[in-house]
């Protein structure tokens, strides 16, 4: 086996994280589930580049708008929704969900079981 397919391999099989957000519930109550797939270098550079040219408030919501997933693998939010992200969400709790997103996985998130 090569090298690459060894790295590739290693990267598909890392697991889907769902972060579960009990302050934005849908109309039954339920908390919204995002589900983040791992970052790829070139997400990871995108978001560099929107780090080296805006804050980093705006770095959470391009974040946001570019990993978060319903279960089908579906955008849940796209640039059009920027700006109410940026001036209609909790700060705080947009700040969680994205630093649950880009912290390291674990050992055990690393690979699929």
């Amino acid at each position: 086996m090569a090298a690459i397919d060894q790295l590739t391999g290693h990267f598909s099989r890392q697991q889907v994280r769902v972060i579960e957000v009990p302050e934005w519930p849908d109309a039954d109550g339920k908390p919204l589930l995002i589900y983040v797939q791992p970052f790829t270098l070139a997400e990871k550079a995108k978001l560099a580049s929107h780090a080296e040219n805006g804050s980093s408030v705006e770095l959470l919501a391009y974040t946001l708008i570019l990993k978060a997933r319903n279960g089908e693998g579906e955008k849940l939010f796209t640039l059009e929704h920027k700006h109410k992200l940026m001036h209609s969400v909790d700060p705080d709790v947009l700040a969680r969900v994205v630093r649950e997103m880009s912290r390291p996985r674990t050992p055990d998130e690393l690979e699929k079981k």
